[in-house]
């Protein structure tokens, strides 16, 4: 059976971790304006396995985030000119002509120097390091006008960017020198402040730093009168572009930017697994639990044992409307720290479901399609009442058409579990909600 059109537009960012980014603060807000559009987070192991998940889903525009930027560059039908020359892609568009590889990221340099008052046009820069991240910073800044110099422990690296570039390449014994005399300072090293010292730092210096957290830095920038620009706006202005090219809108600056307050997701929160039937939340959700230490609670379960039938008996003894109000006392009970809570699969049919699971839990969904639950399920409608008729194929893919968008508007991690074992999904889970706040 060939899988319809997904019912929504999806988007997404991926990278190892992912859960920690902000990409949908920034863009949900923006998609809350269109109709059924959604930006969520997408896990995967590598950037194929990501990739393939996209296209299973139905994404149509994908952010990258490390370490995927170059993987997804060279699987890639068709790149931009700037994906091409920083040799990583941040972004990602899936059409019917291919995959467009593209990299805005070079203007989240460009873009937040203008905007906090440093065009970089004939400015000196100094930009520190020779990753990805440096790559985008002195493309954007030549773009933009300025005059680079590449500075990294290894100067070999260095040297090879900035022949990249056509820019200047200096050892690190030359730092103190160079930004005596420089305008503007990218940071593009994990811990800066191993390098940079008060004494680095004067008045008439703007400092870009790649870090979100830059703190120390910050400190630094404040005690020797230089304008400090964090991580974030990096990550906003590369945003900007980002949503002209997949949706063909110009952005909303300011709600895009009130997004960007929303505070970030918590590793104390209950984890909620959501996904249509034969998903494998069940499953997930009995290894997951262990390996971070919680309880599991399966709101099925719960109401069998609550009623003293199966779910299959409830709907035909009851009705629908009967399990329907048993599920959201379930799951209002079942929503506290430190739990796993794997979720029927229509849970999130009720309003009341879903603004519980948005505003209570991280939420999980595992995505499969209607080919895969039927392979899956079986013949046995006894557990899966909603398909003991006639046409199960057909039931099936209207089910799901209806319940993508539902799943999707309260997702914030989705997962592709037709292509990964139970454990692989419970392990990619448990490493994402490890690496929250680090």
């Amino acid at each position: 059976m060939m899988p319809l059109p997904p019912p929504c537009d999806i988007y997404a960012v991926t990278g190892r971790p992912v859960l920690h980014s902000r990409s949908p603060f920034l863009f949900q807000p923006l998609f809350g304006e269109l109709s059924g559009a959604f930006y969520l987070r997408l896990a995967a192991r590598t950037a194929a396995e990501a990739l393939a998940a996209a296209t299973h889903i139905g994404v149509t525009g994908l952010n990258v985030t490390a370490p995927f930027k170059e993987e997804m560059l060279r699987l890639s039908d068709h790149a931009d000119p700037a994906a091409r020359n920083i040799g990583a892609a941040n972004a990602l568009t899936l059409t019917r002509d291919g995959i467009t590889a593209w990299n805005t990221d070079h203007h989240g340099v460009s873009g937040a120097l203008a905007a906090a008052g440093c065009d970089p046009a004939g400015k000196r820069a100094v930009v520190l390091g020779a990753g990805g991240a440096a790559r985008a910073a002195a493309y954007g800044i030549m773009q933009a006008g300025g005059m680079v110099t590449v500075v990294n422990r290894t100067f070999d690296k260095g040297r090879v960017l900035a022949e990249l570039f056509c820019c200047r390449a200096r050892p690190l014994e030359k730092l103190d020198e160079l930004l005596a005399d420089a305008d503007i300072l990218v940071t593009a090293i994990p811990d800066p402040t191993a390098v940079i010292t008060r004494n680095h730092l004067h008045a008439g210096l703007t400092v870009l730093d790649a870090d979100y957290k830059g703190t120390a830095l910050m400190r630094l920038c404040e005690k020797a009168g230089a304008r400090y620009i964090a991580g974030s706006e990096w990550l906003f202005h590369q945003a900007l572009p980002s949503y002209e090219l997949f949706t063909g809108r110009k952005p909303d600056a300011a709600l895009m930017r009130r997004g960007y307050a929303t505070p970030p997701l918590s590793a104390k929160r209950p984890v909620a697994l959501i996904g249509f039937m034969g998903s494998g939340k069940t499953a997930v959700g009995a290894l997951l639990a262990p390996l971070l230490g919680r309880e599991l609670i399966d709101t099925d379960e719960t109401i069998e044992r609550q009623c003293g039938m199966t779910v299959a008996d409830i709907f035909k003894e009851k009705g629908e409307p009967y399990f329907r109000e048993r599920e959201q006392k379930a799951l209002t009970s079942a929503l506290a720290p430190r739990r796993v809570v794997s979720c029927g699969g229509g849970m999130i049919l009720d309003e009341g479901n879903r603004r519980l699971l948005r505003e209570k839990a991280t939420v999980v969904w595992l995505f499969t399609d209607a080919a895969t639950t039927l392979a899956r399920i079986g013949d046995d409608p006894q557990r899966r009442p909603l398909l003991d008729v006639p046409r199960v194929a057909q039931r099936t893919e209207e089910l799901l058409l209806k319940r993508t968008p539902l799943y999707a508007s309260v997702a914030d991690l989705v997962i592709d579990a037709t292509a990964l074992t139970a454990a692989d999904i419970a392990a990619l889970i448990a490493e994402e909600l490890g690496r929250l706040g680090h």
